[in-house]
């Protein structure tokens, strides 16, 4: 037995050694980039509905970053697994894209069909700077308080004169 080197125990738990736990397929971090991105576009969607652009930039970067996540892993041969959190970071980017979309359409609408008008919006500014509500109450609030104005008799728009 001169020749073979000394075998040693195997190491215990407590000496801190942990053998590497099996190697199989993982999650890319592109394809949970893409799916955080597009959660988080419809969070800022409903958190903060009057300024969509917020919304729609992580929406197009989850888009633009879908594609070379979806190369990486078909091209990692099974190593990489992730194929479902891209196709629903897709979903809610494209969602997110979607209602900012009508949203837009519906704002123009309104100013088109003369729903909003000069009058309602300094009206609508003086009630939310005697508030305190800040400008996105005043955006938020502009539709509603415009068709509320109208429908009071008494309620007529302020010239310059008066305020």
């Amino acid at each position: 037995m001169a020749g073979f080197p000394p075998t040693y125990p195997p190491a215990s738990p407590a000496s801190g050694y942990q053998p590497p736990l099996s190697s199989g397929p993982r999650t890319s971090g592109k394809a949970t980039t893409v799916l955080i991105l597009g959660i988080s576009s419809l969070v800022l969607l409903c958190a903060v509905f009057v300024f969509l652009p917020i919304s729609v930039i992580p929406a197009i970067i989850a888009l633009a970053l879908a594609s070379g996540a979806k190369r990486e892993i078909n091209q990692s041969g099974g190593a990489l697994t992730g194929l479902g959190a891209i196709k629903g970071g897709v979903i809610c980017s494209w969602v997110a894209i979607g209602i900012s979309i009508a949203w837009f359409a519906l704002i123009i609408a309104l100013f088109a069909l003369g729903t909003v008008t000069e009058a309602s919006i300094e009206s609508t500014s003086d009630t939310v700077s005697e508030s305190g509500v800040g400008l996105v109450g005043l955006v938020a609030g502009m539709p509603v308080l415009a068709k509320v104005r109208r429908r009071l008799p008494h309620a007529s728009p302020r010239t310059s004169k008066e305020i």
